[in-house]
């Protein structure tokens, strides 16, 4: 994203209880903000660093209640779009080709499909709870990051595409020339790496002594 570009147009509509913003595709990209401020409303702004028009309106914003799922499509050019905010229950994100930027500040995460696109893209998931997430990078040296938890739902998956992608994780660095895939042990891994491997023999490690009562706590019964 270029700093001071003026933007292009981003449009917000209510869709049947879906939140639907659109990018027109602007080569210098959009910059917007999405901000959860009750239970099912949401703003949607430009952001300050790089306005963008919203609905029509520069450097405008637009409120919408009702809101059950979040579906944003912003089209080709380098864009970036911040969600803050409460519970995302669900979200379908189609960031387009170019170099974009994701950061989703949520709570809790419900259900997350993201499609990057082609270049090299940065997407963090800030969140205390993720239940599922499908996130395609596409081409391009990827960044995805989850700052706090990884998605806890085992039909998950995490694809970093074609170049050279790094995953953070709370607990790990992977990175890998090609796809990858949650290292947890009850994910699909679609490029078991040696470093990949270690912390998915870990993982079930873990779960096969989770809820085992230690030796030295059994007793026999007393007379």
């Amino acid at each position: 994203m270029n700093a001071g570009h003026a933007g292009g147009n981003v449009t917000a509509s209510l869709v049947h209880h879906t939140l639907l913003i659109q990018g027109d595709g602007d080569a210098g990209g959009n910059a917007i903000i999405v901000s959860q401020t009750g239970e099912h409303n949401y703003t949607v702004a430009s952001d300050p660093a790089n306005p963008t028009s919203i609905n029509g309106v520069a450097a405008g914003s637009i409120s919408e209640g009702h809101v059950k799922a979040v579906q944003i499509i912003m089209g080709a050019g380098p864009d970036s779009v911040t969600i803050n905010g409460g519970r995302l229950k669900k979200a379908d994100i189609n960031l387009g080709a170019g170099a974009n930027t994701l950061v989703v500040n949520s709570d809790r995460v419900g259900k997350i499909n993201v499609s990057a696109g082609d270049d090299s893209d940065t997407v963090t998931i800030n969140s205390s709870r993720v239940q599922k997430a499908n996130i395609n990078l596409g081409g391009g040296n990827d960044t995805l990051s989850f700052a706090n938890t990884l998605p806890r739902e085992k039909r998950s998956n995490l694809d970093g595409g074609a170049g050279d992608n790094t995953l953070n994780t709370p607990g790990a660095i992977i990175r890998a020339n090609g796809p990858f895939s949650q290292h947890h042990p009850r994910y699909r891994v679609r490029s078991p790496t040696p470093a990949l491997r270690a912390l998915k023999d870990d993982g079930r490690r873990r779960s096969a002594n989770r809820g085992r009562v230690p030796q030295c706590s059994r007793h026999a019964p007393t007379m």
